[in-house]
């Protein structure tokens, strides 16, 4: 699971005002007799509540919502409620047609534009840094049935572990290293990697964490075989 920021506020309802606080909205402007909102507020240093993300959701008519909202660990919002507005704003929908008075509504949309993957390792075997799979240099489909037995990364002796973040809304502020939740290196710049030589043999975790400039985080762990020449 991705750890949520703790006291993190996820926020929806209706509103009638033209001037409700947005940032990086979907929709910005106010589009009729009642939108509904949906923001993300965060605690500052201090304790009190920055806003992270604050949009409009609706058509030129009514809409609304009251407390319907789930949050997933991938920070999709799933926002329900009904609407007046024949404009309510569609994709990929069930019913595409608004047919009146009151239509229910269900939207799914991405609070976070934050991700953070792990190139390297993979699931492989790797002697001092070397994909020792990787050398077969085939670009057909065995390289990925020879990896197939390898549920998790060997690794015999260092290895350079490597990884990638992004976030298109307040872009990537660091990315930390742990082993075993042990923080190792955390990196503020692309590209992110921190070279490993493992003392210990066995089974290891190697998580790394990436942090945007909101505060907000993710985190994606890794499970390891360790052995040493």
């Amino acid at each position: 699971m991705v750890p949520r920021q703790e006291g993190r506020e996820d926020v929806v309802g209706s509103t009638q005002s033209p001037n409700f606080p947005t940032r990086q909205a979907y929709n910005a402007s106010f589009s009729g007799v009642y939108d509904v909102f949906v923001s993300i507020l965060s605690p500052g240093q201090s304790g009190d509540k920055s806003l992270i993300i604050s949009t409009y959701l609706g058509g030129t008519q009514e809409d609304y919502s009251w407390g319907g909202m789930a949050v997933d660990n991938n920070d999709n919002a799933y926002v329900t409620g009904f609407t007046g507005s024949s404009d309510f704003p569609v994709k990929n929908p069930f019913q595409g047609i608004y047919r009146g008075n009151y239509d229910a509504f269900m939207s799914k949309f991405s609070l976070i534009g934050l991700w953070v993957e792990i190139s390297k390792p993979l699931r492989s075997l790797y002697i001092n840094n070397i994909d020792i799979i990787q050398l077969i240099k085939d670009s057909s489909s065995l390289l990925s049935r020879i990896r197939w037995p390898f549920f998790r990364p060997w690794i015999v002796g260092n290895i350079t572990i490597e990884a990638t973040a992004g976030d298109d809304i307040s872009g990537v502020n660091r990315v930390e290293f742990y082993i075993d939740d042990e923080l190792k290196n955390n990196e503020s710049n692309a590209p992110y990697s921190w070279p490993w030589d493992p003392e210990a043999i066995g089974g290891h975790t190697i998580k790394v964490i990436a942090f945007n400039n909101d505060g907000i985080s993710k985190s994606l762990p890794l499970k390891v075989w360790v052995f040493k020449t």
